[in-house]
């Protein structure tokens, strides 16, 4: 292990400058972090070293003003690249878009009407039907994600619900997709403080909780609760849950919604989406079943979603990295470990760097996957490295669309990503088609699925 002083940090940020290496606080903590923090620790701030060291810092600071032209042409690229432009998915994929997006335009919808994109279209384009059920089923599969309910409900909530509510269960959604439910189905091992924690995650997701929709979507908790209480109402009142209230059938329609939303409004309760689900779960379902969206819901009573919708501050890099430091142990940390400390944590780093595993080791931990640490470093990636790399895969054939690798080849794609400023643009810089490219690609996975022909006539 190196020990810093100032000398030496000196002059690893001069050698840094005469390497072509970027300089800016992001990137040195990515790929050094040991020096990073050194530099900070020595100096007082980063910008502190880079003074000592005859380095202007804001020449070296990574800028990315984002203004009305740039956004459009962000979004249009998204279009040329057919990725999704529904909000959720920016929000996913580059949130720094989304937020440029309402800072310059005031909305999302706005932006899109400024890139020429009809928003209606986009969210028609977006709604849940039994094909798209399937077809999202099929990608999660396909990507390796376990399709038992509780993980789908987790990892991917909307699409897990449209399941449930466009079949008779999730069970037929998975079968309409060709998948065996007893397949992906987890074996739990139920006890009581288990049944009771399943029940109030339900509870909390908004999901229907009455006997019917239990045995129906999680077979498995139904039996479990009659088999280690007296009878599914005795699990239900363990759970801390009203058995009367779960039973009590509210007939749904978009007047009895717009009066539930009006009279929370006229008693001053909160209206953003996640105080409706923890007092009237079966509000927020009924909201999404019948407008769609929270948002459509509140327009329809005549308010305003911005003014209504309930935002927390987004912490920034370095207060991330020390809640990630402070739940590490030994200097490394898992996906389980900081998602059962703060889960919010996971989505923060999924949303700032790609990954949680990113995440993790930007804050100078080691990232492991189960109980054995991953200890590989990290390569150094740089333009001529990320090119070639597109270069030699498109040569071979791989799949270089957006969605595969970002599944398959995570260092490769979030350097890209990082260097060139999208994905897409890496692509484009490679002198790779876009369009061309995932054409191809699309045609040789519809050869593959299409059954052999049959020599001579039946």
């Amino acid at each position: 292990m190196t020990k810093w002083d100032r000398e030496k940090i000196i002059a690893a940020l001069l050698d840094r400058r005469s390497n072509g290496l970027p300089l800016n606080a992001g990137a040195l903590n990515r790929s050094c972090s040991g020096l990073y923090r050194a530099a900070v620790d020595r100096f007082g701030s980063y910008d502190a070293a880079l003074v000592a060291a005859g380095i202007e810092p804001a020449a070296v600071r990574l800028t990315s003003r984002w203004d009305p032209a740039r956004v459009v042409a962000a979004i249009r690229a998204r279009q040329d690249a057919g990725l999704k432009l529904n909000r959720h998915a920016v929000n996913l994929e580059e949130a720094r878009l989304a937020v440029a997006a309402d800072r310059c335009f005031g909305s999302w919808g706005a932006a899109l009407q400024a890139a020429g994109i009809n928003p209606e279209a986009v969210s028609r384009a977006q709604r849940w039907d039994k094909a798209r059920i399937v077809s999202g089923l099929r990608e999660c599969l396909a990507s390796g994600m376990a399709l038992n309910a509780e993980t789908l409900c987790k990892s991917n909530r909307p699409l897990y619900r449209a399941a449930a509510s466009h079949f008779a269960s999730y069970s037929a959604a998975l079968r309409a997709a060709g998948v065996d439910p007893e397949a992906v189905r987890r074996k739990r091992h139920w006890s009581r403080p288990s049944i009771i924690k399943a029940l109030r995650e339900r509870r909390a997701a908004g999901l229907a909780l009455n006997a019917q929709a239990v045995s129906t979507t999680d077979q498995g908790l139904y039996q479990a609760a009659h088999a280690y209480f007296e009878s599914y109402d005795a699990a239900l009142r363990a759970a801390g849950i009203d058995s009367a209230q779960v039973r009590k059938a509210v007939a749904w329609d978009k007047a009895k919604i717009s009066a539930a939303l009006r009279e929370r409004m006229n008693e001053g309760l909160e209206m953003n989406y996640r105080a409706i689900c923890a007092s009237n779960p079966a509000l927020g379902v009924a909201i999404h079943r019948h407008f769609g969206s929270h948002d459509n819901a509140l327009r329809a009573c005549g308010l305003d979603p911005d003014l209504v919708r309930k935002c927390r501050p987004m912490p920034d890099d370095d207060a991330l990295f020390d809640a990630l430091r402070a739940i590490a142990q030994n200097g490394a940390a898992s996906h389980k470990m900081i998602f059962s400390a703060n889960p919010r944590l996971v989505h923060l780093s999924r949303q700032r760097f790609g990954t949680l595993e990113a995440a993790v080791k930007a804050a100078g931990l080691r990232y492991f996957h189960s109980q054995r640490v991953n200890t590989s470093a990290a390569a150094h990636w740089t333009e001529e490295r990320v090119i070639r790399a597109l270069r030699g895969m498109h040569e071979e054939g791989q799949d270089l669309r957006y969605r595969a690798m970002k599944t398959r080849y995570q260092p490769l794609f979030f350097a890209a990503k990082e260097i060139f400023g999208s994905y897409v643009n890496a692509v484009k810089q490679a002198g790779i088609n876009y369009w061309e490219m995932s054409q191809a690609q699309l045609a040789k996975e519809r050869a593959a699925a299409r059954p052999p022909a049959k020599d001579g006539p039946e």
